[in-house]
């Protein structure tokens, strides 16, 4: 009786071994075929997952489009600072090339604007001046030009000059005519005519009294300028005539590049020129 209970239980032992090694064979081949059915995810080089990843990508093209914005101002601004830079530059090549001081009876508009304080305005009117008067033979000639007082004269003239040639031709010219200047009949002194008339019964004495007057050539007729000089009309028209060709007399001793007076003469009545 013992014995068959022996073996009866060596039996149970037996076929409970055998079944939990056939499950654990059953667990091992189903762990595996899920570990073979599941795909397989390979990790990032970096460590990140696919998250990290689209975020990052994310945060890459913003931080692009930040980065072409910030380029496209910085192009703008730089853009605007090459093309000041540029009109700066050629400002100052433009007076660079100017070299002070410059003929005023030769130099062209862009010469004059390069001087200081001379816009376009003001070098426009002494171009317009020039070729009224044809010849400027003083830089102190230019107060008459409109825009330019004596402030403005005294500034600009440094940056200018007459050519010894213009002065040489001005000095020979008013030599020439000087020599070859008529004698005035008329006299600057008082001169006093008396006319005596007599009859049986009375005398009439008339005088006439002649003295020389103050007369401003600039302004006056030739017919003033006659009666005030004690010259012929004929020679205070041809002083009225060398008015308009040169605009204006700057100074009184211009009459003489007319025949109307000798040198003789003008020194006598010089004082009673205005200008």
């Amino acid at each position: 009786m013992d014995g068959k209970k022996s073996s009866f239980a060596k039996y149970i032992i037996a076929s409970i071994a055998a079944l939990m090694v056939i499950g654990v064979t059953i667990t091992t081949v189903i762990i595996k075929s899920n570990k073979k059915d599941q795909p397989v995810v390979q990790p990032s080089n970096d460590g990140s997952d696919v998250s990290s990843d689209v975020d990052k990508d994310k945060s890459s093209v913003d931080f692009s489009s930040d980065k072409d914005t910030s380029s496209h101002n910085v192009s703008s601004k730089q853009g605007k600072k090459d093309t000041s830079d540029k009109e700066t530059e050629k400002q100052t090549t433009t007076k660079a090339a100017v070299s002070f001081p410059i003929d005023v009876n030769t130099a062209d508009k862009e010469a004059f604007c390069a001087i200081d304080g001379v816009g376009e305005y003001l070098a426009g009117q002494i171009i317009s001046y020039r070729s009224e008067v044809k010849v400027i033979h003083s830089v102190d000639q230019l107060i008459e030009v409109d825009g330019i007082g004596k402030k403005t004269l005294e500034h600009i003239r440094s940056y200018l000059y007459v050519s010894d040639d213009v002065k040489q031709v001005y000095t020979t010219t008013r030599k020439t005519t000087s020599s070859k200047k008529k004698t005035v009949s008329a006299k600057p002194a008082a001169t006093k005519q008396t006319t005596v008339k007599t009859s049986s019964t009375k005398q009439t004495i008339t005088e006439e009294m002649k003295v020389l007057k103050s007369v401003n050539i600039n302004t006056a007729s030739a017919q003033e300028i006659a009666d005030s000089l004690l010259i012929t009309t004929e020679n205070a028209q041809k002083i009225v005539d060398m008015r308009e060709k040169i605009h204006k007399y700057s100074t009184k001793e211009e009459i003489l590049l007319t025949d109307a007076v000798t040198q003789d003469y003008f020194n006598q009545i010089k004082d009673y020129i205005l200008v």
